[in-house]
């Protein structure tokens, strides 16, 4: 039996249930989230800020569970390579989805900024992981994970 389909929040309600099932690793809500619309005024704008951050967390956690698999269960280089540029691919995904049309610009520039600050932090605790453990193969470890950050600075003129 299928799920009913999604309609496009409108809501605060019904963006919660939205940003529920995101949360919880449901990617075909996106569509409905970018289309979505919300009546902004203070009490349901800091309410509905407050269940985005705590869903862009959820998918944070997601992603650091799949790093840390990666890493646990990885038998080559090229496995902690799919694993970072998995990583990297979520993290993307998870930038675009949550960059919202219907919110204002100041919470979609911090939005953007909580999500691309974690990836920093992931990009140098990994890097400062190898290091720490720098063994004779963990050497190879350091370049890997330098040569395919999590967190990529944008060049501007692309």
């Amino acid at each position: 039996m299928k799920d009913k389909a999604v309609v496009a929040p409108n809501i605060y309600k019904t963006w919660v249930d939205v940003l529920d099932k995101f949360a919880a690793g449901d990617d075909t809500v996106v569509d409905e989230m970018k289309k979505g619309t919300l009546h902004w005024n203070q009490e349901v704008g800091t309410r509905f800020v407050d269940v985005l951050f705590q869903t862009i967390q959820a998918r944070i956690d997601l992603i650091s569970t799949g790093i840390n698999k990666g890493f646990k269960t990885a038998h080559s280089v090229d496995d902690i390579i799919q694993t970072l540029l998995n990583a990297r691919k979520k993290y993307d995904f998870l930038l675009n989805a949550v960059i919202l049309p219907c919110l204002p610009n100041e919470v979609q520039e911090n939005v953007k900024n909580a999500v691309t600050s974690n990836m920093r932090e992931v990009q140098e605790s990994l890097e400062k992981s190898a290091i720490k453990n720098d063994h004779s193969v963990n050497q190879e470890l350091v370049s890997v994970i330098r040569n395919n950050p999590v967190y990529k600075e944008l060049d501007p003129n692309e």
